[in-house]
């Protein structure tokens, strides 16, 4: 879970940035948890170190993002900070701050999203996402990013990763549905990790020792899926 503080005193702009952080976790599957504060001042007076990123408006009238960052900063050192502002001369200040970056309005979700992907990819080495399975009569808590790919044998799904293999009873279908959008599918029967992928090679997708075969339907998606998250990342 990310935990996100949106901070923001006109009204249309917060419910702007919530509907940008809805689709971006509709898109990538991310659980991102925001608590929404009006001006600088609120988010200070009631901060501790449990945010992973405040995205916070520069002009506002009691405590403007500026002064409440340099607050923050005495408390918390690892905080991303992302500004939003209306002139991008405010935002270049924001560096003395220690600000990651910073969005000009009006908002839209392209650059949104772009500035949120950078700040996630800072913070990735913290943080994890879980997946819970049945295997045969015990409950197996797998890491998302410990996954290599997903194998589906009949009724039966075959998850390969870091740390072995997991056997359950599952379709491919609702697998889907709990990953995020770097899971995708090399043939019909096979959803495969595109942050455990090497190469692609001779029609096939090579995952650590394993030559998984792209089917013909779905090579080129999935050849643009892996270089689209190449340069994402």
């Amino acid at each position: 879970m990310i935990r996100l503080a949106l901070v923001e005193d006109t009204p249309a702009d917060i419910a702007l940035l919530q509907s940008h952080i809805e689709q971006y976790k509709q898109e990538t599957g991310l659980e991102l948890v925001c608590d929404v504060f009006t001006d600088g001042a609120m988010l200070v007076e009631s901060y501790t170190k449990d945010y992973d990123m405040i995205i916070m408006d520069i002009e506002m009238p009691l405590l403007n993002g500026m002064e409440a960052a340099a607050e923050i900063r005495k408390r918390d050192d690892g905080v991303i900070i992302v500004f939003v502002t209306n002139s991008q001369e405010y935002a270049v200040k924001g560096y003395e701050v220690g600000a990651l970056d910073y969005l000009l309005k009006p908002l839209n979700y392209f650059a949104f999203s772009q500035r949120l992907q950078r700040a996630l990819v800072r913070l990735n080495t913290t943080i994890e996402q879980y997946i819970v399975i049945r295997v045969n009569r015990e409950i197996q808590r797998l890491n998302v990013a410990d996954i290599t790919y997903i194998e589906s044998d009949k009724h039966k799904l075959i998850y390969h990763t870091t740390k072995g293999q997991f056997v359950t009873n599952d379709t491919i279908k609702r697998a889907v549905s709990e990953l995020p959008k770097r899971f995708v599918k090399g043939n019909s029967g096979c959803l495969i990790n595109l942050q455990h992928v090497d190469a692609i090679k001779n029609g096939c997708a090579m995952v650590g020792e394993d030559s998984i075969p792209l089917s013909r339907s779905r090579k080129a998606d999935f050849q643009e899926a892996f270089l689209r998250h190449i340069g994402e990342n």
